[in-house]
């Protein structure tokens, strides 16, 4: 069972938590597993349609390669004083 909203942490004026710690520990009432990292959808901002007819697939580009893959040609970039 998952903690309600109210209960996960105290009010901000009865916590002696810094702000910053509270902050880190804001969605931890929203916390379904007990996972050290979270789930991957969770750390993600894609946003779906609903309906899989309206999914558009995507047209990736076919990228040519003129040289060998393992020729690798490198870029040097110098500090100017």
């Amino acid at each position: 069972m998952r903690p309600s909203i109210s209960t996960a942490m105290p009010p901000a004026n009865n916590s002696p938590a810094h702000p910053a710690t509270r902050a880190l520990h804001a969605d931890d009432p929203l916390n379904q597993v007990t996972d050290v990292a979270p789930p991957i959808h969770l750390s993600t901002t894609y946003r779906y349609p609903n309906e899989p007819e309206d999914l558009i697939p995507s047209a990736d580009p076919v990228v040519r390669i003129s040289t060998h893959p393992s020729i690798h040609s490198y870029v040097y970039t110098y500090l100017l004083p």
